[in-house]
């Protein structure tokens, strides 16, 4: 990542954390359907349904979260380069038909589109999600873990 130029750094690091935000949707989602079973804590309709729900349950549900396992293993980096870790709302920006034109450039044009109307999708579904609070929440819990060495 180091050697690639900064704009396709950042691209980049927003499309893998598009994809740790909208991971844990997708595989309940894909899950549910196979083996018909819900699995809706596990989800973020589930994990923001807070009534009735103990803090030690809620971080646990976190803790079940593609979010903290890649909270988990980039804190504690030291070198931590621009767009390492984005919160949710810096994740939407997708590169345009241009730039992914110049990236690939011998994808034709339909495939550049469709590659561009996939991370279109994968950015209304994050945006859908508002995330900000489980993205603040899901930092809290591996901060403390980290601190104090031990599940909250």
């Amino acid at each position: 990542m180091q050697k690639l130029p900064g704009a396709r750094r950042e691209a980049a690091f927003r499309s893998v954390w598009r994809r740790i935000y909208t991971h844990d949707k997708c595989a309940t989602r894909s899950f549910r359907l196979y083996y018909h079973i819900d699995y809706s804590s596990t989800s973020w309709d589930g994990i923001k349904k807070t009534a009735g729900v103990s803090d030690a349950q809620l971080n646990e549900r976190f803790r079940s979260t593609a979010l903290v396992g890649a909270l988990s293993a980039t804190l504690t980096k030291r070198h931590q380069p621009e767009g390492y870790i984005l919160p949710p709302n810096q994740a939407l920006a997708v590169p345009s038909i241009a730039e992914l034109s110049s990236r690939w450039p011998g994808m034709s044009l339909e495939q550049t589109e469709a590659l561009h109307a996939d991370y279109q999708e994968e950015s209304d579904l994050l945006a859908e999600y508002d995330l900000a609070e489980a993205f603040n929440r899901a930092r809290e819990v591996v901060l403390d873990e980290m601190m104090w060495g031990r599940p909250t």
